[in-house]
């Protein structure tokens, strides 16, 4: 394993646990050229939509390669799976009319290095977990969540297995609505910023038909305090 350093890679803590998102785009041959081309652009705009919301939580940018796949570090580890659903819910409200969705594997542990110009060659526990977990991710699933060193609770995998199963049905106004929420927004808010803008009681409706409020309460803050505790 390599331990090199430089000027160019980001300060790490050898003892802090990350999160290192890997992704890929579903269905992305079957997009027509054009759609296939935004790709990148709409996973830019929802990386940088991520770091606005998450702030140091996330330190660079997203790194995409081979067009749809892509890997995205998190410095707060348990903020892991917060920022893995912002990222789906982005692509899904903001892609009108292709409903693009990405599988994620997240990876937590320890990160040896990480360049600050190309996160897909930092190296560590946390990346080749995450890369692993991706590459053996049943067709069936789209979101999973695992530690680099010693058992994933059993609950946070069936948590998470859930989430995956609700957000997959979810539709472009439910995933906008639902990146409004993750940004602590409210119904009114969220109302308000839309084209046009709509009533509370229409993004009330959107969030409910989304399961969000079980997903927020009773699942991620299961996984989030559940891993602090680790």
């Amino acid at each position: 394993m390599s331990t090199r350093t430089n000027a160019a890679d980001l300060e790490l803590n050898p003892n802090q646990r990350y999160a290192v998102l890997t992704g890929d785009v579903v269905g992305s041959s079957k997009l027509d050229a054009a759609s296939r081309r935004d790709l990148p652009d709409a996973l830019k705009k929802a990386s940088a939509a991520a770091r606005s919301v998450f702030k140091n939580a996330v330190p660079l940018a997203v790194d995409i390669f081979r067009g749809d796949s892509w890997q995205l570090v998190v410095a707060r580890a348990e903020l892991g799976l917060r920022v893995a659903l912002f990222l789906r819910a982005h692509l899904r409200g903001y892609s009108p009319g292709i409903a693009l969705d990405t599988r994620v594997a997240i990876g937590l542990g320890p990160i040896t290095f990480l360049p600050k110009t190309r996160v897909s060659e930092g190296d560590g526990p946390a990346f080749r977990e995450s890369g692993n977990m991706l590459e053996a991710m049943p067709k069936s699933r789209r979101l999973t969540l695992s530690l680099a060193a010693g058992e994933t609770p059993p609950g946070v995998g069936a948590v998470v297995g859930l989430i995956d199963t609700l957000m997959v049905r979810w539709t472009e106004k439910q995933a906008l609505a639902v990146v409004g929420a993750l940004q602590g927004q409210t119904q009114v808010e969220i109302g308000k910023s839309w084209t046009p803008p709509v009533k509370q009681q229409v993004i009330a409706r959107h969030l409910q038909q989304a399961s969000w409020e079980a997903i927020e309460k009773e699942g991620l803050t299961y996984v989030e305090d559940t891993l602090k505790e680790l």
